[in-house]
């Protein structure tokens, strides 16, 4: 479980702007529902958090993600977008988006490469609407790398 959001990044400006465009993007969007879930509410749950790096000068380590492995967030949507970063080499935190039959909990060595639907930078906007459907195809699970 994570905590609230501190009050300083709720309020930031550019945070609410980036809620509002999302908001705004995702109204009328139709995704399948998942269990457990009230999709009556008029409120939304927002997963809000910074990227993790791992930083170690004496292992020559700058600005690795920490490894997450393959995962699902667990969320109708995603939107991931980055606003700035310090102590990062440019080809630190790509993002791989991965077909769901790629295996939870795997690290990305052990990745099937046809599997992979892409790779993207954490500097891109990325959008990913995880919409179930009947077909294996969807690619909604992802790996930082």
């Amino acid at each position: 479980m994570f905590d609230e959001a501190p009050t300083d990044m709720q309020g930031n400006t550019v945070v609410q702007a980036l809620m509002i465009f999302k908001a705004l993007i995702f109204q009328g969007v139709r995704v399948n529902p998942r269990d457990r879930q009230d999709y009556s509410s008029t409120s939304w749950i927002c997963n809000m958090f910074d990227a993790s790096t791992h930083t170690d000068k004496k292992s020559g380590i700058q600005g690795e993600p920490a490894l997450e492995g393959v995962h699902s967030d667990g969320s109708d949507h995603k939107m991931t977008v980055f606003l700035g970063s310090s102590n990062m080499r440019p080809d630190s935190a790509v993002t791989y988006i991965h077909d769901n039959r790629e295996t939870t909990r795997i690290q990305m060595c052990e990745t099937n490469p046809t599997l992979i639907k892409g790779g993207y930078n954490i500097d891109t906007s990325l959008i990913v609407l995880s919409l179930r459907t009947t077909t294996s195809s969807t690619a909604s699970r992802h790996c930082i790398s």
